[in-house]
């Protein structure tokens, strides 16, 4: 039907065995998603095409673009690499890209979907049986996701705010240390966010249960105030139109009243959207497990973006919202906790651009 093939395009991160030795960050992990993407054009025959990503680029410059095109401290990693990648397509000509953002979020593709239904059947065993299972979690699917932090879940009672704030960044007792005053979350300011969205979660009639909580904070947090909005002010100022056809509201209001027992199985995350390509997509797509997106911009801000970072954390208690303390996290960094500090780090550049 075509006259070419079709263009499909991924990004890659360049990163040395030094860097992943001392930061224990493995380059496999990091570019799993490249080397999928290549297998899947050589399935269907695409014209491929990689954008590389190197830590020696003006990252921080890159953030505060995305900043502005956002008007809001919006902390996702992966939108450095999407502003990079929108920018770097439409150099080479192209004006409309399809993505896959979505289903992950509607058809219970992450592993906390599945995490917390575990967690929902062991609340119904009695303590001693709950404490053996736990005893022999290695041999549970999800083992590496189900520890001791994952395992306390199961003390905490379903549909309430105390369940699902722990799949947030910071907890409480984290943002008791950081913020100040009145932001602080002793002073109910943040609880009754969380109030709101349970009474909103509750007052729908399809919420039964923990997990289809998860799903629905998912559609109305993820997709709505994420994905939708980072796929559109990441390409839309490159001049790039980004298309999500899993985000097609139809679509999506079709997958949410699918229930929750045949999107996802107690070994197997998104099995119904498996199922449904089985015929189509090349075995190494299909039999894949779900891995998190990863990047090495956790030792990236250490190797190559220090200076500019710690600048920028020691202007947060200037803003009145945080405590001194919040200049620790500096001297406490480790790679592994990137997602704390690149939120903190966009909230000091969204308050030097809007709010100076």
């Amino acid at each position: 039907l075509l006259k070419e093939p079709v263009h499909t395009f991924s990004t890659a991160f360049e990163i040395g065995s030094v860097d992943a030795e001392i930061w224990n960050t493995n380059p496999n992990q990091c570019n799993s998603d490249a080397d999928v993407a290549k297998a899947v054009s050589a399935h269907f025959g695409t014209k491929h095409s990689q954008l590389i990503i190197s830590g020696r680029q003006d990252l921080i410059g890159t953030l505060r673009r995305c900043v502005r095109n956002f008007g809001e401290p919006h902390s996702n990693q992966i939108n450095v690499t999407m502003i990079l990648l929108a920018e770097w397509l439409k150099e080479q000509g192209i004006a409309v890209v399809m993505t896959g953002d979505g289903s992950d979020a509607i058809f219970g593709g992450e592993p906390r979907h599945q995490l917390d239904m575990q967690i929902s059947l062991l609340q119904k065993l009695p303590r001693w049986l709950r404490n053996l299972a736990y005893a022999n979690r290695n041999k549970w699917p999800l083992k590496d996701n189900f520890n001791p932090s994952a395992f306390r879940r199961v003390d905490l009672a379903p549909l309430t705010v105390e369940r699902l704030n722990t799949w947030f960044t910071y907890s409480k007792v984290e943002f008791n240390q950081l913020l100040q005053g009145e932001y602080a979350t002793d002073t109910g300011v943040i609880d009754s966010i969380y109030q709101d969205l349970l009474k909103r979660l509750l007052s729908n009639n399809h919420i039964t249960s923990n997990q289809d909580a998860l799903l629905y904070m998912d559609l109305k947090l993820d997709i709505e105030e994420s994905n939708r909005m980072r796929a559109y002010k990441t390409s839309t100022p490159a001049g790039l139109e980004s298309l999500t056809p899993f985000l097609d509201y139809q679509f999506v209001e079709y997958a949410m009243s699918i229930p929750l027992a045949r999107k996802v199985g107690w070994q197997k995350d998104k099995q119904l959207l498996r199922a449904t390509f089985s015929d189509l997509l090349p075995k190494v797509v299909e039999k894949r497990k779900k891995y998190g997106w990863r990047s090495p911009f956790g030792s990236w801000l250490k190797d190559y973006l220090w200076e500019d970072v710690c600048g920028l954390i020691q202007t947060l208690p200037e803003t009145g919202i945080f405590k001194p303390e919040v200049c620790n996290l500096i001297q406490d960094y480790q790679p592994a906790n990137s997602r704390q500090l690149w939120s903190l780090l966009t909230f000091a550049i969204w308050h030097q651009e809007f709010m100076e």
